[in-house]
């Protein structure tokens, strides 16, 4: 896998499974529960996130209204519960081509697509999506493309 600039530090919104499949996928990952405890409140998740360069990936809202100077990840999945559909989307996402813009950015994950805003918004639908029975490989479709 290639590599990127773009170090995660992982919300405690993140199940054990889920991170585990996203530390093995992005080896300079981290949890925020392992790093600054289970009860850590969000502004200091966003703080710590600032001060080491981190873009936190979370399935919760919670950083909407924290400034996070690398970013945010958000993944959204049909059943919040299913960590192999997140990871999926989250896999999906990460080899897609467009990590790189979401350094300092809001990036939202679903199972349609990729959103990516701040000013300028990108958007780009997977097909097939992910959490299918399709075994094919999944890839974003260009704007001109939908």
């Amino acid at each position: 896998m290639a590599s990127t600039k773009l170090r995660l530090l992982l919300d405690a919104s993140i199940t054990e499974p889920l991170a585990s499949y996203i530390a093995e996928l992005v080896p300079s990952t981290i949890l925020s529960r392992l790093t600054l405890g289970q009860a850590a409140k969000d502004p200091k998740i966003a703080a710590f996130a600032n001060a080491d360069r981190r873009t936190i990936v979370a399935v919760d809202s919670d950083f909407e209204s924290y400034e996070v100077k690398w970013g945010v990840i958000k993944i959204n999945g049909p059943d919040r519960a299913d960590d192999r559909c997140l990871f999926e989307i989250f896999g999906a996402f990460w080899r897609s081509g467009l990590r790189a813009k979401c350094k300092a950015r809001r990036t939202f994950l679903t199972r349609e697509g990729v959103r990516i805003h701040n000013g300028v918004t990108i958007e780009r639908r997977w097909h097939p999506k992910p959490c299918t029975k399709s075994r094919r490989t999944i890839r974003l479709i260009s704007p001109s493309s939908q």
